[in-house]
């Protein structure tokens, strides 16, 4: 998906007239420096994290064609990867939730996501109050900043990786950029200036990373990222660049506003203007622009939430929690897109193990009252089922009428009726933090085993990239990490893996996993480079690739070309092709000319593979119905062999 600001750009590259165009002489370049500036929600950050070093040429098969391969007018040589070349390889390259099929052809996996690789854990208690980013892979806190009120709690990860951190009785949220070292240089100065570590904490306003901040009247306690992807599709031409179509994505962000007695802690930042809400005390849920902050509108809330977890179909679920009588509600955002579609009385509805109706199917909100109705943490699986904390509950809302509802037995294990935090893995476990760690099995909710943690304070529980389990304590300092096993007593526990944290109360989606998992939004990516001549200019002269694309999916190919691995990290993106397609070759010179990119040394070719919309199963492994490319090749010239 392209940057809304390179608009312009694409008009140029599917075939208006640049030679009088302001707009085409300088497209634009660098990739993309913070959440203010919607792009490619999973193509940026492995930028930041993207291998110094230049694939080696054991990893693309080259090899020197006729001189009468069109269009080379002398000899061309041809790199190539995948069938008849080196395999895709995945552990060198760049990728994100891509995996390769029995084949070696590049497919979509959903549980392969490297975009959720830290954690973000609040600081509840600390003056100021902050927010701790941790990488997950290496264990080790990486940031911490400060945030724009006190009491933070709840943090929510985008699917670009972007943190919205919830403040609870100080009643705001702030955004924190994911990006690090690449946020935006708010002040020009040609420096980010950005915490890097837990000793590294700049006062409010200073870093650059932090976003914006939104107070509100009431307080905080349910926070959710929405990304609604966008469509980028590429059809490639004989002769001349692509034509482009393109659709933004966009981000949002849902806040639940309620009032308990907790309410009016002074704001850190006294100086913004009017909170949201203008008074009210009823329950509301606020829909934010992701990039801005701006409220986009607000509409009252089934109750007040406790806690907010979003579906893969667009459903938003709360849980009342401990302050709103528990039970389950939901406000859907396909039909809930103003105040005035959201304006209907929410649908209610009782609901039991046994008798468990579907009235409130369809409708814009709906208020579920469970039987039991305890809730606390909530989040939603790969199956689009609704898990709640107290005693664990899960919630089927395809189910068939009176079998939507299961409750684990209490004669498991007396933990599985005291969950705070929970969270689901892509293998069909189940983890409630109820001082100890219980994991439970998603299918039956009859295998229980329990983790002992040494303070047996774990009250949040959080699933990160690698299917970790992160056991969070507020009456700690640290962390205690577990490594699941096949078996469900099969755990190995990292006791204090990150230590230093102040009183961490923080039991949501703080890796951005369980988003993944619940909505799958984004396409897969794969990135490969190749290098050209080793002096002198060197022409690209053309792509290849072998794809199908089955049902209703697509797979896009973009370029971009420089001197140097380094410098290709700041090169644009260039849409190159796509498929489906009746043509399996294109020109790269047209386009590099065309993108001011031609003659370099490297080229980088990106794929994105996207699958079909509106599956309701997105649980881990390879997609039943995905994109497969299964080659890709360029080929090339040298300046000596480059006519004129």
């Amino acid at each position: 998906m392209l940057m809304t600001k390179n608009s312009s750009w694409i008009a140029c590259l599917v075939g208006l007239i640049c030679s009088s165009s302001a707009a085409c002489s300088s497209p634009p370049t660098g990739t993309r420096r913070g959440a203010a500036t919607p792009t490619q929600p999973s193509q940026t950050q492995p930028d930041a994290q993207a291998p110094t070093h230049l694939p080696t040429q054991t990893q693309t098969q080259t090899q020197t064609l006729p001189t009468s391969s069109a269009p080379c007018a002398t000899a061309c040589k041809e790199s190539s990867v995948g069938a008849g070349g080196t395999g895709f390889d995945l552990q060198v390259n760049p990728s994100d939730a891509v995996g390769l099929d029995a084949d070696g052809a590049l497919v979509l996996r959903q549980d392969s996501s490297t975009t959720a690789s830290f954690i973000w854990i609040s600081n509840t208690a600390g003056t100021p109050p902050t927010v701790s980013k941790i990488d997950t892979h290496t264990q080790k806190e990486v940031a911490r900043y400060v945030v724009g009120a006190p009491d933070p709690s709840r943090t929510s990860v985008s699917m670009n990786g972007d943190a919205y951190v919830a403040s609870r009785a100080g009643m705001g949220v702030t955004k924190i950029s994911g990006l690090g070292p690449l946020c935006p240089d708010k002040n020009g100065d040609g420096i980010v200036t950005t915490s890097n570590g837990p000793t590294n904490v700049l006062p409010w306003g200073m870093d650059e990373c932090v976003l914006w901040f939104k107070n509100f009247d009431q307080e905080i306690r349910g926070v959710a990222a929405q990304d609604i992807p966008g469509q980028l599709k590429v059809e490639p031409q004989p002769d001349g660049p692509p034509n482009v179509t393109t659709i933004p994505e966009k981000h949002y962000v849902w806040v639940g506003a309620s009032t308990t007695a907790a309410s009016g802690i002074p704001f850190l930042a006294p100086f913004l203007p009017a909170p949201a809400g203008g008074g009210s005390t009823t329950p509301t849920a606020y829909k934010l622009d992701g990039d801005t902050g701006a409220v986009l509108f607000s509409t009252p809330m089934p109750r007040g939430a406790y806690g907010f977890a979003l579906d893969g179909r667009g459903m938003l679920w709360l849980t009342g929690g401990a302050y709103w009588d528990g039970n389950l509600a939901f406000i859907d955002t396909n039909k809930c897109l103003d105040a005035a579609s959201c304006s209907a009385a929410p649908c209610s509805v009782a609901c039991s193990t046994t008798v468990c109706p579907t009235t409130c199917d369809g409708a814009v909100k709906g208020d579920i009252l469970l039987q039991p109705s305890d809730t606390y943490g909530i989040t939603v699986d790969c199956q689009q089922r609704v898990w709640l904390g107290s005693s664990i509950k899960r919630y089927d809302p395809l189910a068939p009428a009176n079998q939507r509802l299961m409750v684990a037995p209490a004669s498991a294990t007396a933990s599985t009726q005291s969950v705070g935090g929970i969270a689901v893995d892509a293998n069909g476990w189940v983890w409630g933090a109820a001082g100890d760690v219980v994991r439970i099995d998603a299918a039956t909710m009859t295998q229980v085993s329990v983790i002992t943690t040494p303070d047996h304070g774990a009250h949040g529980v959080a699933v990160d990239a690698d299917g970790k389990v992160w056991a969070i304590s507020p009456s700690s300092t640290t962390v205690h990490v577990i490594t699941p096993g096949a078996q469900v007593t099969d755990n190995t526990v990292a006791v204090d893996a990150v230590q230093g944290l102040d009183n961490p109360y923080t039991y949501s989606d703080m890796t951005g996993v369980q988003l993944h998992l619940a909505t799958g939004s984004g396409p897969g990516t794969y990135r490969q480079t190749f290098e050209g001549c080793a002096t002198g200019d060197t022409k690209w002269v053309d792509f290849r690739w072998t794809a199908e694309t089955p049902g209703q999916t697509w797979i896009v190919f973009q370029v971009r070309s420089a001197d140097s691995v380094d410098a290709l990290k700041q090169a644009a993106w260039l849409p190159l092709a796509g498929s489906p397609s009746p043509l399996s070759t294109t020109s790269i010179d047209n386009v590099l000319k065309a993108g001011s990119q031609a003659k370099h040394k490297y080229v980088e070719i990106k794929v994105e593979l996207y699958g079909e919309t509106g599956s309701s199963n997105r649980c881990g492994g390879v997609k039943s119905v995905s994109p497969r490319v299964k080659s890709l090749s360029v080929r090339h010239q040298c300046a000596d062999a480059v006519p004129g």
